[in-house]
């Protein structure tokens, strides 16, 4: 990828949704980028057995490089290699805030974009 395709955001948050009781080992990130009046959430998933957990790479409060690329966001890291993520789209559900990722809801956050809600 070229520089150009690249926008600067500002990485708002990165919350844990990992669920420690699952069996499963996978590990989850809510990220949510606000680039001028735009707000992107994503997540980020990485299975634990195979050691690939870039998410420590992640800096809440700090200017990112990103694209969006269909239903994909890309973080580019400090090593210029790039973190996906699967788009998510802003909902409410049942009167709650969330973002719908994929087949997954997740509620109860903090879910703002400047001032805008969904019905």
């Amino acid at each position: 990828m070229t520089e150009s395709d690249y926008h600067t955001g500002r990485l708002l948050k990165v919350t844990d949704y990992s669920d420690p009781g699952s069996a499963s080992l996978n590990l989850d990130y809510l990220l949510h980028i606000r680039d001028g009046s735009n707000d992107y959430f994503a997540r980020y998933r990485s299975v634990f057995i195979f050691g690939h957990d870039r998410s420590n790479l992640l800096k809440a409060d700090s200017d990112v490089q990103y694209r969006v690329s269909g239903k994909d966001l890309y973080v580019k890291t400090s090593d210029n290699k790039e973190i996906k993520a699967r788009v998510c789209t802003k909902i409410t559900y049942r009167g709650f805030p969330g973002v719908q990722c994929g087949s997954d809801r997740i509620l109860g956050g903090d879910f703002s974009d400047s001032g805008k809600t969904d019905k």
